[in-house]
């Protein structure tokens, strides 16, 4: 599986997190999909199913949720199928608890989330261009 294959994932429970982190895409002109679910359970249905393109990348917020945040990393980390794709998790506090764990289960990155539109676009651009560098071979331009 290429990291450069498919769309990001973004799995978010508050609409409003979610329409800031689409706009975000949208100030970017990021052309890669970004596939939105409200949780964990419908994203891992999504994973499961067989597809083209596996996402190249996914934005999990932990939201008020944390278990279930990382119980879902556990999950498609856990899946040989899935192992692959790089988490990076989004959340509205500094846990450290929560980051170790998280990191200990396959996460490749953990962000603070934050609606504010200018903060989250520069972290977006941040996250994209350091996963197009890493994809092999490299994105067509």
């Amino acid at each position: 599986m290429a990291l450069d294959s498919g769309p990001v994932l973004l799995v978010e429970q508050d609409p409003e997190n979610a329409n800031v982190v689409k706009r975000a895409f949208e100030d970017l002109k990021v052309t890669r999909p970004l596939v939105h679910f409200m949780d964990g359970e419908d994203a891992l249905a999504y994973l499961q199913q067989p597809k083209e393109k596996s996402p190249w990348l996914i934005l999990l917020s932990l939201g008020a949720y944390e278990t279930d945040g990382i119980t879902f990393l556990e999950t498609i980390k856990s899946d040989e199928s899935l192992k692959p794709i790089p988490v990076i998790l989004m959340a509205s506090s500094y846990r450290q608890d929560i980051i170790l764990q998280s990191f200990r289960f396959g996460a490749v990155g953990y962000m603070i989330d934050t609606n504010e539109p200018s903060q989250l676009t520069h972290t977006i651009r941040t996250i994209i261009r350091y996963w197009s560098l890493c994809a092999w071979p490299p994105d067509e331009k």
